[in-house]
């Protein structure tokens, strides 16, 4: 693995782990909601779906982790290649000529 690839890597586990600890550890009420929505779920389910219920929601966060990690890689990528994104979300590399 070449050194930008390993800095790009450790950015981006950087970037995660910044957005977890700012971003999500305070708002617990996510975690209800979502204890919350399984009971509920549970409910109108009959017992022996209830596995089903725990599949999908593990396959789901499995899922969510790697959509996060790509998206993360993709921004340590665009701060390391000192690109910018425009408004309309075109990309620009940074101009240092003039």
């Amino acid at each position: 693995m070449r050194v930008c690839e390993l800095a790009r890597t450790l950015l981006a586990e950087k970037l995660i782990d910044d957005f977890y600890e700012d971003e999500l550890r305070p708002r617990r009420s996510l975690d209800e909601v979502k204890k919350e929505w399984t009971e509920e779920l549970k409910q109108l389910l009959p017992e022996e779906k209830w596995l089903l219920l725990y599949l999908f929601e593990s396959q789901t966060m499995e899922e969510c982790g790697k959509e996060l990690r790509r998206f993360a890689d993709f921004v340590a990528k665009l701060l390391m290649d000192g690109t910018h994104v425009k408004q309309d979300g075109a990309v620009d590399a940074d101009d240092d000529e003039g």
